[in-house]
């Protein structure tokens, strides 16, 4: 049974956050606090709904003064603690953000404000840079690599991508190379996977490059005609040149 003296108070350990805030890690970090906060039942803290009680309470002798409440002492004891604890795992760049704040209370309601507005801003940033990302000169598995990279920040801003909208951005990005297998992909009706759109790009891609290297290495099954090579050798006499080396 817990004590009531402030001193004999059990408070809980809270393990360092794996993640410390920055800018762009804001969502993936909220949930890590959370899920913290809310295993050690500190939700009211988080909230505010825990408010401080009164410093001071009325001594039961008349005689005397208010004298410090038990309750308060508790209270400061688990909100610092909380508090300290949040601080540990804030980047110092963001430090500006939190330095004039007292509770965790204060503490998560700056965060919470600042990065609202940031992250919306961030999600259309990154979307407006997926929507035009072009394929280029990568190779597909950079080129999809480079798509879902993007999408994992537009999660960690706020926002999940499906991976229905990834694939649909991946074959927009694609060159006219691509259009094939593209329209087949499109024209499936069954629900495809990102693994299942790599696999064959991929395997267009190596077919591309087959038939690339093919015909640098043999030119000649390229031409409508197998012997135009030849004729293009072959040697230019005027007309009226003789068998003798003469003119006629």
């Amino acid at each position: 049974m817990e004590s009531s003296s402030p001193a004999n108070i059990l408070l809980p350990t809270f393990h360092a956050i794996p993640i410390r805030l920055d800018r762009n890690n804001y969502s993936y970090w909220r949930i890590q606090i959370l899920a913290t906060v809310k295993a050690h039942g500190f939700d009211d803290f988080l909230s505010g709904k825990a408010s401080a009680p009164s410093p001071f309470i009325e001594a039961s002798s008349s005689s005397s003064g208010p004298v410090p409440n038990p309750a308060y002492s508790i209270w400061i004891r688990r909100d610092q603690l909380l508090f300290s604890w949040i601080i540990s795992s804030i980047s110092e760049s963001m430090m500006g953000y939190v330095s004039r704040c007292t509770t965790f209370a204060e503490l998560w309601t700056v965060l919470e404000t600042s990065f609202r507005s940031h992250s919306r801003a961030r999600v259309q940033h990154l979307r407006a840079q997926l929507h035009a990302s072009k394929k280029g000169e990568l190779s597909i598995a950079e080129y999809i690599l480079k798509m879902q990279g993007i999408a994992d920040q537009i999660h960690a801003a706020g926002q999940v991508i499906s991976d229905e909208d990834l694939i649909i951005h991946i074959l927009n990005g694609l060159g006219a190379e691509f259009e094939s297998i593209v329209v087949n992909l499109s024209a499936r009706t069954e629900p495809l996977t990102l693994q299942d759109v790599q696999y064959a790009l991929q395997t267009h891609e190596m077919r591309i490059q087959h038939m690339s290297q093919t015909h640098f290495h043999d030119p000649i099954s390229m031409d409508v005609n197998p012997n135009a090579h030849m004729v293009a050798k072959k040697p230019f006499f005027p007309e009226n040149f003789g068998s003798r080396g003469g003119y006629m």
